[in-house]
């Protein structure tokens, strides 16, 4: 087992006292005001643009079927160089001097695969699916958006912590996230300041 595996496994264990840590400083009464915790918002905004993400997605998955049925070639074939079955350029290039191709064949193969996806971007454009990758490309950097304000905004009351906590469930649920590790230190870092702010107080 890799060490990166464990510290992550240690920080959702930690992660998890966090529910029990949150409900304990949800009983002190500096925190019995009800006021909305802006990350309430931001959690709602991002649930929105999950929801949009999807819609897009769905939307391309039924616009490349039409225009696979009317013949257009749309689809990104990987490209064999040595080894590996590569699927951008920069793979390409890696792969050709893993291989020990010289510097002008792998300028050559690298050419190959520019014009490939050159055309199959113009059949992208002519099926008429350029706008949906937009929207998709789009849609995608405002939920890495959302997501990395989620995990930076500081909670300021019990309910963001709560907001957190519930994300890190949810990411939890549905596989393992690149941003799961960051919303727990996240969190802890809250309940940790939120409970000594008041303790102290």
């Amino acid at each position: 087992m890799r060490k990166s595996d464990i510290d992550r496994r240690a920080l959702l264990r930690r992660a998890g006292t966090l529910a029990t840590a949150a409900a304990a400083i949800s009983t002190l009464p500096a925190l019995a005001s009800t006021a909305r915790d802006p990350l309430e918002d931001i959690s709602a905004a991002l649930d929105a643009s999950i929801e949009r993400s999807c819609a897009v997605a769905n939307a391309i998955d039924e616009a490349e079927e039409a225009a696979r049925e009317a013949g257009f070639q749309i689809d990104r074939a990987p490209m064999t160089v040595g080894y590996n079955a590569c699927i951008s350029a920069e793979c390409v290039e890696r792969s050709a001097a893993e291989a020990g191709f010289s510097p002008e064949r792998t300028r050559e193969l690298v050419g190959v695969w520019q014009d490939r996806e050159r055309e199959r971007q113009a059949q992208r454009k002519a099926a008429g699916l350029i706008p949906l990758d937009e929207a998709e490309i789009t849609e995608r950097e405002e939920w890495e958006r959302l997501a990395r304000l989620l995990i930076d905004t500081p909670a300021v009351a019990v309910a963001g912590i709560a907001v957190k906590l519930r994300r890190i469930a949810a990411m939890a649920d549905d596989g393992w996230s690149e941003q799961i590790a960051d919303l727990a230190r996240s969190a802890l870092r809250d309940t940790e300041q939120l409970a000594g702010s008041f303790v102290s107080a």
